[in-house]
């Protein structure tokens, strides 16, 4: 599954396992020098073709490390505030812990891929699965989140107890997302998947879906910033599906892996106990 998911991010479809992972290691070593360690003063940061935007800081001796993310506003993105809510604490706990950050945003299976293979030390932001356990170490979560249903206001028949009330409902999802199991193994509803939230509220919206879900911020942001002609016709459901935590994460590969996250946790500690935590979310 592994090659097979590398195999789709770089475009190889057609080199062996074995040749396929021999370059990947090459390239990382290329590209990051020895996979896994830190960023030399001055040291460029990259990946595996041009075009990813990285942000580079000057080579002032300080130690460096490379934090992967996808775009995911109001959380992560090139072009928010601060690079989004979740960058804001990541960035400022790892430089309280001692560590200049050097940010890339990257799509999600690049961004897994390549903290695993070492051209990245750190995932900025993810959810934490045992599966992913296996090759990662977590830290403590920085952010909380419920995932919850939206409906039209004018379906007033549908509401959210249990999966039982589903039943027969056509239900928008995202491809990949980390939903509770038992919604993915139910067969009373029917799941549409879609890349993107705001093609599924763009869906809701026409009717063409009964319900959508989605993290709560996120849902929100998108409403405002492309729809708001519509967030006047929508209600989202008070039960949430699901509550999930965000963390950072770095490969258990890493030969300081769990420097980096004590790091982060004690920094992120002293940032709840001084205000500094609280302030980042009243700001953002």
């Amino acid at each position: 599954m592994r090659n097979e998911l590398t195999t789709k991010a770089l475009g190889w479809p057609g080199l062996p396992s074995t040749t396929r992972m021999m370059a990947l290691l090459c390239l990382g070593l290329v590209l990051a020098g020895n996979p896994g360690r830190l960023l030399a003063a001055g040291e460029k940061a990259t990946w595996l073709e041009a075009g990813s935007e990285i942000q580079q800081l000057p080579g002032d001796g300080v130690q460096k490390i490379r934090v992967v993310a996808t775009k995911e506003p109001p959380y992560m993105g090139p072009g928010l505030p601060g690079q989004g809510l979740s960058a804001t604490i990541v960035r400022t706990a790892l430089e309280r812990a001692g560590f200049a950050v050097v940010v890339a945003f990257e799509r999600w299976p690049r961004a897994y891929e390549g903290a695993e293979l070492g051209v990245y030390d750190v995932v900025g932001s993810i959810w934490r699965t045992e599966r992913r356990a296996q090759d990662f170490l977590f830290s403590v979560p920085y952010l909380h989140h419920e995932i919850k249903f939206i409906k039209l206001k004018s379906s007033r028949d549908i509401q959210f107890d249990s999966l039982d009330d589903l039943d027969g409902l056509i239900v928008g999802t995202l491809k990949g997302y980390a939903y509770d199991n038992a919604f993915l193994r139910s067969r009373k509803f029917i799941r549409l998947p879609q890349n993107h939230l705001l093609q599924n509220l763009l869906k809701l919206a026409q009717g063409e879906i009964d319900l959508t879900l989605g993290e709560v911020l996120k849902i929100d942001y998108e409403l405002n910033e492309f729809m708001k002609g519509s967030v006047g016709s929508m209600e989202i459901l008070a039960k949430p599906l699901v509550s999930r935590t965000t963390h950072i994460a770095v490969s258990r590969s890493h030969p300081r892996h769990r420097e980096i996250i004590d790091g982060f946790n004690q920094a992120l500690s002293a940032m709840q106990e001084d205000g500094t935590y609280d302030g980042i979310l009243t700001i953002r």
